[in-house]
């Protein structure tokens, strides 16, 4: 076999190793899930079940335990978007109008449900929310692996979960460059010529994949600089989702109630539970969208401000500068193109 020939074996190998891994790492997912549930409501110290559901923490100087509640809701909205992951990965799946929302809908359900149990235990083997905040690793999830466990295990249990952390982040990253690649290819970032670049041997979209991990990295060690700075990073993510979905959330319930006949048939579907769906989902994405800009604590300073709020209106403006100078006259979207495609133009 000649150098090309194997060049090219690897280069598809190592393309193929994420749809590999996948499965392998969905089992490992679930018996990491068991591994610390079981260790956690059998060997960790147990609070009462009056405390864990009825005791409330205010933290953050709020005058108010409601408001505090509302402030807090960026935090478990974080991981909300996960679950759509596979839709920017669409292009590469199979059957993928049915088997897409197939993979949301069940994942989201699966884990959330799994979320839930774990939430539980983790507030019955919480000893003090205060000490584990405080505590010198930093983690609080150390905190309690380390009054249920030896240093060995605590060891054993953190190598699971930075396991399964270190899996989603390259399944976080995989679905960032397909998305990444997508709006280029419909010239909606610059250099899209050079981000919408596939390598013509591994198939993949190598640049959008290089561009991804490169700001990835940059922004990570924003947080050795500046925690502020990189918490108003996070809060930005939130409140950006939170816009992309209600403005696609509101166009599709706006077709599904006054113009159905103009959406296209779909193999999957809610069916009469689609627009309640919708609008539930909307309203959500709007209240979150509110209380993401919040700050988490007062008294306010430079510190304590949620910065996130000046971030989100300056790429805003920077947007609307872009598509007004340039966008406008390039960008087409997928919808147009592939209507486009279908009439033979």
């Amino acid at each position: 076999m000649g150098h090309g020939a194997r060049s090219l074996r690897r280069q598809h190998l190592g393309s193929r190793l994420l749809a590999a891994h996948s499965n392998p790492l969905m089992i490992l997912h679930i018996l990491a899930f068991f591994a610390v549930i079981i260790v956690m409501r059998t060997l960790a110290p147990h609070n009462s079940a009056e405390r864990v559901f009825t005791e409330f923490s205010n933290s953050g100087g709020w005058n108010s335990m409601g408001l505090s509640l509302m402030v807090e809701l960026e935090h478990p909205a974080e991981p909300l978007p996960g679950s759509d992951a596979t839709a920017h990965m669409a292009e590469e799946v199979r059957d993928a109008d049915r088997y897409v929302p197939i993979s949301l809908f069940w994942s989201y359900i699966g884990n959330s449900f799994m979320a839930i149990i774990f939430l539980i235990t983790y507030l019955f083997a919480l000893p003090s929310v205060e000490d584990a905040i405080d505590d010198s690793s930093g983690y609080p999830f150390l905190y309690v692996f380390k009054g249920a466990m030896s240093p060995a295990g605590v060891n054993t249990l953190t190598i699971i979960v930075l396991l399964i952390v270190s899996a989603a982040n390259i399944n976080f990253g995989a679905s960032t460059a397909r998305q990444t690649f997508a709006f280029a290819r419909d010239k909606g970032l610059p250099f899209s010529s050079w981000l919408a670049r596939v390598h013509t041997s591994k198939e993949i979209p190598a640049n959008a994949i290089l561009f991804t991990c490169l700001i990835t990295v940059l922004l990570s060690l924003i947080n050795i600089g500046s925690l502020v700075a990189f918490n108003a990073i996070i809060s930005l993510q939130i409140v950006s989702l939170m816009f992309t979905y209600f403005c696609s959330l509101s166009c599709v319930l706006y077709r599904r109630l006054y113009h159905p006949e103009l959406l296209p048939i779909a193999r999957w579907s809610l069916g009469r539970w689609g627009p309640l769906v919708n609008a539930v989902g909307l309203a959500y994405v709007v209240f979150a969208f509110f209380w993401s800009f919040w700050p988490n604590q007062t008294p306010l300073d430079t510190e304590t401000f949620n910065w996130s709020v000046v971030m989100f209106v300056g790429v805003s403006v920077l947007a609307l500068v872009m598509y007004a100078a340039e966008g406008r006259s390039m960008y087409t979207g997928p919808v147009k193109q592939c209507r486009m495609a279908r009439l033979g133009i």
